[in-house]
């Protein structure tokens, strides 16, 4: 599954690719049950092998990561703070 070593991200929006096409039968939304069976098992082997301090940055890191992707991909810039807030629950319906 990952075959390149490399030290920094190389992430893609192009990689979430088409949820649709992707997840015919699940369609856009699913249990957040699921998600939360990856996390922690995840995290659980994570912090089993790597440690706690480590599995935290690495989590920290993903997620700052993921902000910014969902920021340059998804949200339009705000100049005023509500109606960014306002752009960013209206994702719900979006994704």
């Amino acid at each position: 599954m990952f075959k390149e070593e490399r030290s920094e991200s190389l992430f893609s929006w192009d990689l979430i690719g088409d949820i649709g096409l992707g997840r015919p039968n699940l369609g856009p939304s699913t249990s957040v049950a699921v998600y939360r069976l990856m996390q922690f098992t995840l995290r659980d082997v994570m912090i089993a092998q790597i440690g706690v301090e480590k599995t935290e940055q690495i989590f920290y890191d993903a997620g700052k990561l993921a902000g910014e992707q969902l920021y340059q991909n998804v949200l339009t810039k705000k100049d005023n703070f509500e109606e960014f807030i306002s752009e960013l629950e209206g994702l719900k319906k979006k994704i």
